[in-house]
């Protein structure tokens, strides 16, 4: 995939269909859950780029118009890292393999094993998903947020970003 606009917005469907996946189970949370999502890049090396999410611990249930609690679930965080890693994976996977069959990766007859090769390997990997224990409020949030970016926001500048 040579078109990093379209692989920007995969990795962006793929995170909050994933989270929210975990948070409308009714053994979390049985809503849909507030996500801000930021991408960060890195071209030190190679590149490298992921989203960083911040995810309500609670959110809105349409079919009785209540906002709700997540359960205390039984790890530090929100949800199964593990479980997200596997969930992620399998949308990512899929959803670059339609990218590919609607032409936005052209491939030759005998490009199709390196394809092919390219995609199990995908599976085959460990998929992490990183996650943290909440934020104290609303400035570890900012600072969370600038550090990977090299903002010049601080948490100070909260009154600006709203």
């Amino acid at each position: 995939m040579h078109d990093r606009k379209v692989m920007f917005n995969l990795v962006f469907e793929a995170a909050p269909y994933t989270l929210n996946t975990f948070a409308r189970d009714p053994e979390y949370m049985n809503a849909s859950a507030g996500i801000s999502s930021v991408l960060h890049t890195w071209e030190q090396l190679s590149f490298h780029s992921y989203v960083h999410c911040i995810v309500t611990g609670s959110g809105w249930r349409n079919n009785d118009h209540q906002w709700v609690e997540a359960r205390k679930a039984k790890y530090k965080v929100l949800f199964s890292v593990q479980a997200m890693g596997k969930v992620y994976c399998v949308y990512f996977i899929k959803h670059l393999d339609l990218l590919k069959q609607q032409g936005h990766h052209k491939i030759t007859n005998d490009q199709k094993a390196g394809w092919y090769n390219f995609i199990h390997t995908l599976r085959s990997k460990e998929w992490v998903v990183y996650a943290k224990e909440p934020f104290g409020g609303p400035a570890q949030v900012i600072e969370y947020l600038r550090i990977p970016t090299r903002s010049p926001f601080k948490a100070s500048d909260q009154q600006r970003i709203r």
